[in-house]
């Protein structure tokens, strides 16, 4: 995240404007602001990769190749 913004206090105005607010609707839109800026201002350390590991192109390419030999050699 840039260095010119405080999650913490961006994340806490939120839920004032969430706690000020008499539309059910506005109130649930501005938690899920606040619930943004906290995960933002989380260290990138901290945060979980969900993507999955998929392997190269090239590491499937030779196995398949490899296979493919042995049926073509007899082997």
């Amino acid at each position: 995240m840039s260095d010119g913004y405080d999650c913490l206090a961006e994340a806490e105005a939120a839920m004032k404007k969430a706690a000020a607010t008499a539309c059910p609707y506005d109130r649930l839109r501005w938690v899920r602001i606040a619930e943004a800026w906290q995960d933002l201002g989380r260290p990138h350390a901290q945060m979980i990769s969900v993507a999955p590991k998929v392997p190269s192109i090239r590491s499937r390419t030779a196995e398949v190749t490899s296979v493919t030999r042995g049926h073509i050699d007899g082997s």
